[in-house]
This record gives C-alpha cells, structure tokens and sequence, in this order.
C-alpha cells in the first residue's frame, strides 16, 4: 500500500512540473522561451483593505478573496480569476517591468513585478523555486 502511494506522489509530482513547463513554454511555440509567467494570492480585510500576497498563507486579519479578476495592465488579455485561496497564475507574459491590477471594490489595486522570460515570479517578486525552470 504505501508504495502505491508513493507511486501516486511521484506521479503527481511528475505531472506538476510537467504543466508548469507547459505553462511558460507553451506561449512560446516552442521557439525558444520568450514570456514568463506571474503568481500570487490576493486577500482582503474586514475594513476593505486589498492586498496582493507572496505566499498562500494569509496575513493576520485578512482573508483569501475568491473570483476576482487580476490582468496585467498592458496586456489586459492577460488575466486569471482567483480560486478559493485567493491564488491566480497568468502566463505568457512578456518580460520586464508589468503591473498587475486586481480589480476589488471601487479602486483597482496595482501591484509591480519583473518579469523573467522562463521564470515564475511570486506576488512579492520572488522566483518560484529560486530559478529558472
């Protein structure tokens, strides 16, 4: 039995990265790794107060916001729709300077990240893994 687990965790593991790969190299059309890709989680307080988070795990106060649309501001055909966690992922996204923008409440909320071709970067601007995929 518990090999057959471990056979599972690998499998999942294997199909993870696997989708990971696909996501940043995918846009590309496989000529080269040109874009990259922007995650985060978004939470809110009880007074209203938005913010864009670097870990899935929430500050004191504020609670994941599920449904919101987040896009990168210069390509507004970029974007993803936060889950239960609050979390969102946008790929193909080009390299440089970008601003993310959740729209909650009245006023949008902007968020700057660097983008690195082939890279996964975190809402605080922090590389998914610690390097290039």
């Amino acid at each position: 039995m518990g090999k057959h687990i471990a056979r599972i965790g690998v499998v999942l593991l294997c199909v993870g990265l696997a989708a990971g790969l696909i996501a940043v190299l995918g846009c590309d059309g496989g000529e080269g790794v040109t874009t990259g890709c922007v995650k985060g989680w978004v939470y809110q307080n009880a007074q209203g107060d938005v913010i864009i988070g670097s870990t899935q795990v929430p500050p004191d106060g504020y609670s994941p916001v599920e449904g919101v649309l987040v896009q990168i501001e210069a390509h507004p055909n970029l974007t993803d729709t936060t889950d239960s966690n609050g979390e969102y992922v946008i790929c193909c996204v080009p390299p440089g300077a970008q601003v993310i923008v959740v729209n909650v409440g009245e006023v949008p909320v902007r968020f700057s990240v660097q983008v690195i071709a082939g890279q996964i970067v975190i809402g605080g601007g922090h590389i998914e893994g610690g390097g290039s995929l």
